[in-house]
């Protein structure tokens, strides 16, 4: 398994996939985790300021949606 997420590694980084993308085909990048994490309102306003616009990379405007989604009906 490790040798298969290796190559699948190297062949992304030789086709150009950036290596932050490329890591999910390495076992400990692919698990699912939890994590928990707190923030003020303040700092995810800010953060959705910075990731919710067209020119923020595809990924994070994602995240940054879901975010969105999570706290309008609250705040």
């Amino acid at each position: 398994m490790i040798e298969e997420g290796t190559k699948l590694y190297n062949k992304a980084l030789e086709q150009g996939i950036a290596p932050e993308q490329a890591r999910l085909f390495l076992p400990a990048y692919g698990m699912y985790v939890r994590w928990r994490w707190t923030v003020s309102l303040h700092g995810v306003l800010t953060f959705l300021d910075q990731r919710l616009p067209g020119d923020a990379q595809k990924e994070i405007q994602d995240y940054a949606n879901a975010m969105y989604s999570l706290i309008k009906p609250k705040f």
